[in-house]
């Protein structure tokens, strides 16, 4: 069996050319270098030497001059096989050498296994061919340090050239991740050891290096609320050789909030062990507050239909409840009109005077209730008068005791009549929302609403130190307390805001407290709100004091009725017309009693 040695420091070139040769049923030697070479020549004489030419300890062309020196060696035959030293002056010099052929890798397998066997074939008729050649050292070295020095020069420029294209597109990257805000980093799982790049650094507020990257430092800077989710991340990323990608944010060293995308992917081995773990991570803050206005905004879009819609709806309820109070008010006219007439057509019969006084009483609460509702449906001009707030107040605690539930308990203290010039509907209007919102805060729990009526002197230290809008003065002043939820602070000064409510899942509309603060400041009064979280809320409302020496009193002209005179009652409702005549009746001789029904007119 023919035997070769193959030398080569390359492992994937040395195997194959081992299993190419074994498969043609030679036995093949190999070695790692000339050194080891030499070596194995000492107890082996091969019937061929294939040899590659750049290897480290000894090269190829020192191994065949080392060879062709040897007088037992001299005579094998010596391919040399490069796929570095291709040039014209490497051939030159390898022939010069002693070398039987040269072959520039790669070579096709067949013509390769031709080659070789042909040169074992080869008989060395003369043993001392090309001796002078061998042995002429000077011309072989300058060969041999040419073609080395001008391979050195030429992997030097290849090197040079490469580490800056290298350098050029490292900083191209550098330029790019710093464009787009992007930053790359990668674990090795075997070395323990974490890269970042300089983005990576900038994205958390470090200066590039300042600072030991790695898997704790990632994690610091994330934060508290998504460290959770993208330790997760990492960890199923570990199991599993796909891409995992999420969106979190970052709690920088200043407190600074950043929102990113990361995305990373491992590494496994041919065991199926992960070994190395890369990732890129991209600052999205800006564009993720920009959908967070965005929806934002939207939402406040929706919010205001639907407080729109709600306005609409109260309006409509308005026009409506005006609508039919205009025409109750048209059927009291009628009762309270009758109830008088009753009233003076009697005269010792007291027990049915009586009945007719509590039916007048009862027309006259339902008059009352009438003008509120056609205020509030504002087709009844608001005027402010001289007015006591008290009995206002006492008619509110009892009916707030009826509709509130029974585990809130209402007390009150009232001290003063509370003579202000306001609109009665108004006050009512104010009371009753500020006590309505105070059951609201207690909700369905055991609670207590404390209502307070006084009356204060109110001095310009006191309105600076609780920045009031008032002038120094009188005031009645109404306190409404409950020991509620409270009021968060960071709301407290926006629950006055036109359509600002908390209460959404009940159908708030945010009017209540807005129209409240306007009818208060419209009387030239101001509100003080006291609030702490889980004991309760203080509403401190004050309205300037009215003194009776400030109501004018003016005179109305009187009339004076002769008994002959001639009135003409125009009316659509005939039970009005009825009234006024029998009312008449009883004040004057003469009455001419025309009844004008729409369209038509009798004078």
């Amino acid at each position: 069996m023919r035997k070769i040695l193959v030398v080569e420091d390359n492992d994937n070139s040395r195997v194959y050319m081992a299993v190419l040769l074994k498969s043609q049923g030679y036995e093949v030697l190999t070695a790692n270098n000339g050194k080891q070479a030499l070596d194995i020549l000492e107890h082996n004489v091969p019937d061929l030497i294939i040899s590659d030419i750049m290897m480290p300890v000894m090269n190829g062309y020192r191994l065949c001059r080392e060879i062709k020196h040897s007088e037992n060696l001299r005579q094998i035959p010596f391919l040399f096989y490069s796929a570095t030293f291709v040039e014209a002056e490497d051939e030159k010099l390898a022939l010069r050498l002693g070398a039987d052929r040269f072959i520039v890798k790669p070579e096709k397998p067949e013509i390769l296994l031709k080659i070789i066997q042909e040169n074992i074939e080869k008989i060395k008729v003369d043993e001392n061919k090309d001796i002078n050649d061998i042995h002429d050292t000077e011309e072989i070295l300058k060969l041999y340090d040419g073609s080395v020095s001008r391979k050195l020069e030429e992997t030097v420029e290849k090197l040079r050239l490469e580490r800056n294209a290298y350098q050029q597109s490292e900083q191209k990257l550098k330029e790019a991740e710093e464009i787009a805000d992007i930053g790359h980093w990668d674990y090795n799982i075997i070395t323990g050891t974490t890269l970042w790049s300089d983005q990576i650094y900038r994205i958390f507020g470090f200066r590039p290096g300042s600072c030991q990257a790695c898997y704790r430092s990632f994690l610091k800077q994330i934060h508290p609320d998504d460290r959770k989710r993208v330790n997760q991340c990492f960890r199923n990323s570990l199991r599993k050789a796909n891409l995992n990608e999420l969106e979190h944010r970052l709690k920088l060293k200043d407190g600074t909030i950043k929102y990113v995308h990361s995305r990373l992917q491992t590494q496994f081995d041919d065991y199926g062990k992960p070994n190395y773990v890369m990732g890129i991570l991209q600052n999205i803050t800006s564009k993720k507050l920009n959908e967070i206005k965005i929806a934002e905004q939207r939402q406040k879009e929706i919010e205001m239909m639907k407080k729109m819609e709600e306005s609409q709806k109260l309006e409509t309820i308005g026009i409506l409840a005006g609508g039919i109070a205009h025409d109750f008010n048209n059927i009291l006219t009628g009762i309270i009109g009758f109830s008088q007439i009753g009233l003076m057509s009697l005269d010792d019969q007291k027990e049915i005077k009586n009945s007719f006084m509590e039916i007048l009483q009862a027309g006259n609460r339902a008059k009352e209730l009438v003008q509120q509702i056609l205020k509030f449906s504002r087709q009844a001009e608001m005027k402010a008068l001289p007015m006591s707030i008290k009995p206002i107040l006492r008619e509110i605690i009892k009916f707030m005791r009826a509709s509130l539930p029974a585990s809130i308990i209402i007390d009150s203290e009232i001290s003063t009549e509370g003579f202000v010039m306001a609109d009665p509907v108004q006050i009512h209007q104010i009371i009753l929302n500020i006590i309505t919102n105070a059951g609201q805060a207690i909700s369905d729990n055991k609670g207590k609403i404390f209502i307070k009526l006084n009356r204060e002197v109110v001095d310009k230290n006191y309105i600076d130190e609780h920045g009031l809008k008032l002038k120094p003065g009188n005031f009645i002043v109404i306190a409404v307390s409950d020991n509620g939820a409270g009021i968060p602070l960071e709301i407290k000064s926006r629950i006055f805001d036109p359509f600002f409510t908390t209460k959404h899942d009940s159908g708030g509309t945010g009017l209540g407290l807005s129209v409240v603060y306007g009818i208060v400041t419209k009387n030239h009064g101001d509100i003080l709100v006291r609030s702490e979280i889980n004991k309760g809320t203080t509403f401190v409302i004050f309205l300037p004091e009215f003194e009776s020496n400030e109501l004018e009193i003016k005179e109305e002209p009187i009339i004076d009725c002769k008994g002959n005179e001639s009135l003409v009652i125009i009316d659509d409702e005939e039970q009005i017309t009825k009234v006024l005549h029998s009312f008449l009746n009883h004040v004057v001789s003469k009455l001419l009693l025309s009844v004008i029904h729409q369209q038509h007119s009798i004078i």
